[in-house]
């Protein structure tokens, strides 16, 4: 594993310091950014980005963030990255873990940090949270750095006990902040559109699975985004076809068929009314 694999490298200086534990995670400290790296690109892994100081910026599943106070910025897998820059007075430090490790934790049906990012993304943190996530980091970075027999259990229990606070620290009992009914609704809908879109582009087929009406499902969309749910589902559409063009060898057509198009031409016509050019013409871009 390499920091290719995590699309990092592109905006990442020559030299960099990487620590790695196998093909679990990678660190990175006080990195030095050069450019903007501003196609869109899908995570395979976790990436946590800590937010020192300074200031950055990111649009993640057409979401974008400013952020220019402490705090965390997470990517999950399957995340589209459509731009991300970093200011000149950014300090900050990269923690990226690979599907190997989540499953590795055995989180994922007991335990809910992950379960809004799609709608947040971006934690700011007070001063103890703050610290207690730089001196993971840093402990993170001495044990790999050190020969131990027992690195992987060490690590597996020093993240699981890091997550576990700062879920905690995150995600209030639902008894104490409980959820608007239509922001569950919202939210759920989004997952549903990030995973199916490629093959469902229609609004009775989210509102089925959630057992709501249409209408309902619309109301819900509208009231807590702004937007309207066909907004929502072709601004996916659209970042998932940006991804396919600008990172696959696919070809235009082959493309079309991945989105259950009807065939490239009406595939054209749609990209070109949303993105504002042609496939072909994003493609060379």
């Amino acid at each position: 594993m390499d920091t290719d694999s995590f699309k990092l490298s592109s905006f990442l200086s020559q030299g960099q310091t990487v620590d790695y534990f196998g093909n679990e995670i990678v660190l990175l400290e006080s990195p030095c950014y050069e450019r903007w790296y501003d196609f869109p690109f899908s995570s395979d892994s976790t990436i946590c980005i800590i937010v020192n100081s300074g200031h950055m910026m990111c649009t993640v599943d057409t979401i974008t963030h400013s952020i220019n106070s402490s705090g965390m910025m997470i990517l999950t897998q399957g995340h589209i990255v459509e731009r991300i820059m970093f200011e000149s007075d950014f300090k900050g430090k990269f923690i990226v873990m690979s599907q190997k490790m989540l499953d590795r934790l055995e989180i994922v049906s007991q335990f809910n940090l992950l379960q809004d990012i799609e709608t947040k993304g971006f934690y700011p943190l007070d001063d103890e949270s703050m610290q207690a996530v730089n001196n993971y980091f840093g402990m993170l970075q001495g044990i790999i750095r050190t020969a131990n027999p027992y690195k992987a259990n060490v690590i597996k229990h020093l993240t699981l006990a890091y997550l576990y606070g700062l879920g905690a620290y995150i995600h209030p009992s639902l008894s104490e902040n409980p959820k608007n009914r239509l922001e569950e609704i919202t939210n759920r809908f989004l997952d549903l559109v990030r995973e199916n879109c490629k093959e469902h582009r229609d609004i009775p087929f989210y509102a089925d699975i959630l057992r709501i009406s249409p209408k309902h499902l619309s109301k819900a969309v509208r009231v807590t985004t702004g937007e309207k749910a066909m907004q929502w589902i072709e601004k996916y559409t659209i970042i998932n076809a940006k991804n396919l063009l600008r990172t696959s060898s696919f070809s235009i057509s082959q493309i079309s068929d991945i989105l259950s198009f009807a065939n490239p031409s009406d595939f054209g016509k749609y990209f070109k009314k949303h993105a504002g050019c042609s496939p072909l013409a994003f493609r060379k871009g």
